[in-house]
């Protein structure tokens, strides 16, 4: 996400990192949904298809080209989630 510097993206981030510290159980994107639906005075736009771009695309020029990483996505266990609760690792 890109942010230009104001007073409701500087509150949209703090509301995320609250939001994310008391995440449990629920999906990842959850924290980022909730903020967005409770942020005022932040406006989000979709980024051009050359600033997210993945190689199948076929774009000859991106800004930023992603791998796919998140194909097959890495989630916490449970006692990875106790751990992270506790001691923030």
């Amino acid at each position: 996400m890109v942010f230009r510097p104001s007073r409701g993206a500087k509150r949209f981030l703090q509301l995320w990192a609250e939001l994310s510290r008391e995440a449990s159980d629920v999906i990842d994107q959850s924290p980022l949904a909730r903020a967005v639906a409770r942020s005022d005075n932040i406006t989000f736009d979709c980024l051009p298809q050359t600033f997210v771009a993945i190689p199948a695309d076929g774009l000859g020029f991106t800004h930023v080209e992603f791998s796919r990483a998140s194909d097959n996505p890495w989630k916490m266990g449970k006692l990875e989630r106790i751990l992270w609760r506790v001691t923030g690792w």
